[in-house]
Order: structure tokens, then C-alpha cells, then sequence
């Protein structure tokens, strides 16, 4: 795993950086540590740099017990409706 730094000099107007991350249609469960995608760095349209992207804990499935219980939870936190 690495840090990514991206730098300006003093003299130079902020730079326009953008970033896309691609996720790998993995199955579950997912391991900690393990790649999951990458993400790309755009200044201008051009890619800068590329760098992989791993879990940072294990992700399990959910059995249908909790996904019931997460709509629920939305439904009372009202994240449930689309808000436009």
C-alpha cells in the first residue's frame, strides 16, 4: 500500500486534479488487504497516475436478517426516499 502525494510549488496556481475510482466486480466475502480496484489521477483530462485499491477490513455477505434490519434503519433515518 503507498501514499500518494501530489504537489505544488509555491509559484504555481492550484493545480485542477481529478479522481476516479474503479471498483473490480469482486464476490463475497472479501478479504482485509486484499485489491478490490484501482484509482486514477486526472489533471486536464490526462491521466497523472494509477494506484490499486485494497480493502481495509474483511466484508462479509449480509444474510437477510441484517439487510432487513439496514432498511429499517434507513426508512427511520430517512435516507430511504430519494431526495431531489
Amino acid at each position: 500500500m503507498e501514499d500518494i502525494n501530489i504537489l505544488n510549488s509555491k509559484n504555481q496556481k492550484k493545480r485542477n486534479v481529478t479522481y476516479k475510482v474503479i471498483l473490480d466486480n469482486k464476490d463475497l466475502p472479501i478479504k482485509k488487504n486484499e485489491k478490490i480496484g484501482k484509482l486514477i489521477a486526472f489533471e486536464n483530462g490526462k491521466s497523472l497516475f494509477e494506484v490499486s485499491v485494497y480493502s481495509k477490513n474483511d466484508i462479509k455477505k449480509a444474510n437477510i436478517f441484517e439487510l432487513y434490519l439496514r432498511n429499517i434503519k434507513s426508512f427511520i433515518n430517512g435516507d430511504y426516499f430519494f431526495r431531489g
